[in-house]
């Protein structure tokens, strides 16, 4: 029951999957993006500028066997990544003075070498 509440939790924050803003107070903050599907080994967002503000990702694992990695990108080299086990959701927010100024994007790979395919998830960075 808390996987189902937790996937549930996380479609809705990110508008079943779409990156669509759930209240309008969302709807303020830039968000990009992406959805990981069975047949793919990776999948990105578009690249989202952060000025002064905090960066906030959340990845949700919707397998019950497979492993995601997921990597931040700050101008298109790698920043931080980290991993996702199987029917888990990873919610964090970095404050604006551990972040600087750039172009932030998100990657999700299936399985921890990101060689795998049927690894199913989504994931998404909001600047706030």
């Amino acid at each position: 029951m808390k996987k189902f509440l937790a996937v549930l939790s996380l479609a809705v924050v990110l508008g079943l999957g779409l990156g669509v803003p759930t209240t309008p107070a969302e709807a303020a903050y830039p968000q990009v993006s992406t959805k990981l599907t069975s047949s793919q080994t990776s999948s990105s967002t578009s690249r989202l500028k952060i000025g002064s503000s905090g960066l906030h990702i959340l990845v949700g694992n919707y397998n019950s066997s497979k492993t995601i990695r997921w990597t931040i990108f700050k101008n298109g080299n790698a920043w931080t990544s980290g991993l996702v086990s199987a029917g888990q959701t990873y919610n964090y927010q970095f404050s604006a003075s551990s972040i600087s100024s750039g172009e932030y994007s998100l990657r999700l790979y299936c399985g921890k070498t990101g060689s795998n395919t049927g690894c199913s998830g989504t994931g998404a960075l909001t600047a706030k």
